[in-house]
């Protein structure tokens, strides 16, 4: 990760009209942060009457969040905020000092009150500077006044730098990298990347800001360029990033195809920086991952990870299912369930990152609100079970929301059919699990569904 912060560059010492220096020693550093927390000071997540600032660019942030000036790369028009944190064991007040014109001219605005909390020790103040036009050069310097005239007026200069902030211009990049993989949202390993599967590949810059991105892919059939479109501002540990995904499409991911990738940075300047893993590019080879076995349905009981094999379900797979809780507590609730086995997924030691969405669980049914009609519906991962997966299905909230009679509403009472499905390749091809497993899954298993029948206990209860 890049580091979170970043100097600013030094520019001319700020003086008064008369060419005397603000002040005889250097009082604090400016450094780069997120702007996501900018304005936002101690116990006030959200100041009424705060300016409307785009909080994921960047800010100078002055004497670790005593201060802030936002943005750090304002835009032609775009008003530039200044606040300071005034401590109240301290009567002071607070004033800025800047420039547009190299100190020929100046301007002092006092900072008002925003917003407090009276169980914060501080009180933020701020004040708008405006907004300018184009190629704009502005400076500024914060000074914290005590009320008490014999103590010494604080000048919070940048260590006598000055705070510097240019219109229009364009942030130049300092860094790329944080490149890591991710299946449908969901970071995993070089070494867990499926075949048929789209891979999303992830990256942040430095400092957050307009950047044309590119990924490399390469593989024994040449190199292709992929763009990579912006994810979000406001990313990494210190919230100061930009991040961005690109993707390698499902058919460059074959079984056993070796593939290098590397990542390129250029900003609006032209200026270029690369990821590409210290020169050696980085590299993933996928692999299939075939479902072998799905079944073992039973209860899953979420307050204590329990799985009981067989409870609730038929010899033969199939349910009954109602919507009277008989007022049951959380620790009486169970769910439905099923266990699949995937060999290099379901059988290692640990659920590998991202495994979940490696592998897709559905249930598929002719039940659903308004009448019937095939369906998927995602099963949900519950656990790790010895070998296999456990994934939890038909929940009681997903049929009996809002209770008995409005499940009865909904869904009219009667016999309907439903199998299991899993894949590992995005659902180009199906594993399923009806009263038998495979390819088809033999015949469809049965759901008995009586809104006014019991939701606990024997599975032939709702049967007619």
């Amino acid at each position: 990760m890049f580091r979170s912060l970043l100097r600013a560059t030094t520019i001319a010492v700020l003086v008064t009209a008369c060419g005397a220096p603000l002040a005889s020693e250097p009082s604090d550093t400016a450094e780069m942060t997120a702007g996501s927390s900018a304005l936002l000071g101690g116990r006030i997540p959200d100041c009424v009457g705060l300016p409307r600032v785009d909080r994921t660019r960047d800010g100078y942030v002055i004497g670790s969040d005593r201060g802030w000036i936002v943005p750090a790369h304002p835009a032609v028009q775009e008003e530039i905020f200044v606040a300071y944190r005034l401590a109240r064991a301290y009567q002071s007040r607070a004033h800025v000092r800047f420039t547009t014109d190299g100190w020929r001219t100046s301007r002092d605005l006092d900072l008002r009150e925003w917003c407090s909390d009276p169980a914060d020790p501080f009180v933020l103040v701020g004040y708008s500077i405006g907004s300018f036009p184009q190629g704009t050069h502005v400076e500024l310097a914060i000074a914290v006044e005590p009320l008490d005239a014999s103590q010494p007026t604080e000048w919070l200069n940048n260590e006598r730098a000055n705070y510097a902030l240019d219109v229009g211009a364009h942030p130049g990049i300092e860094w790329v990298g944080d490149a890591h993989l991710r299946i449908n949202g969901e970071t995993i390993t070089a070494a867990s990347a499926p075949a048929g599967q789209p891979l999303q590949v992830y990256a942040q810059t430095f400092p957050a800001g307009p950047m044309h991105m590119s990924l490399f892919v390469s593989d024994s059939n040449g190199t292709t360029e992929v763009p990579m479109a912006l994810e979000r501002d406001g990313a990494g540990s210190n919230g100061n990033n930009s991040q961005w995904r690109g993707t390698i499409p499902a058919e460059r991911m074959r079984a056993g195809q070796r593939l290098q990738y590397w990542i390129r940075a250029t900003d609006l300047n032209g200026k270029e920086a690369w990821d590409s893993n210290n020169g050696a590019n980085y590299r993933v080879t996928p692999r299939a991952y075939p479902v072998m076995w799905a079944g073992g349905f039973g209860q899953y009981r979420p307050t204590d990870r329990s799985y009981r094999e067989g409870s609730l379900f038929l010899a033969d797979g199939s349910t009954s299912f109602g919507c009277f809780n008989h007022g049951a507590s959380a620790s009486s609730y169970v769910v439905r369930a099923v266990r699949v086995y995937v060999p290099g997924i379901t059988d290692r030691a640990d659920v590998p990152p991202g495994a979940s969405s490696i592998l897709r669980a559905e249930l598929y049914t002719d039940l659903r609100e308004g009448g019937r009609g095939w369906h998927a519906v995602p099963a949900t991962f519950a656990r790790k079970l010895n070998n296999d997966f456990i994934y939890t299905f038909m929940s009681y909230g997903e049929l009996c929301g809002g209770g008995v009679e409005a499940a009865g509403s909904r869904i009219a009472d009667g016999s309907y059919g439903f199998k299991m499905r899993f894949s590992t390749d995005n659902g180009a091809t199906w594993f399923w699990r009806g009263t038998d497993n495979g390819p088809n899954g033999g015949n469809d298993l049965g759901i008995s569904f009586r809104a006014r029948c019991g939701y606990f206990g024997d599975p032939l209860d709702c049967l007619p």
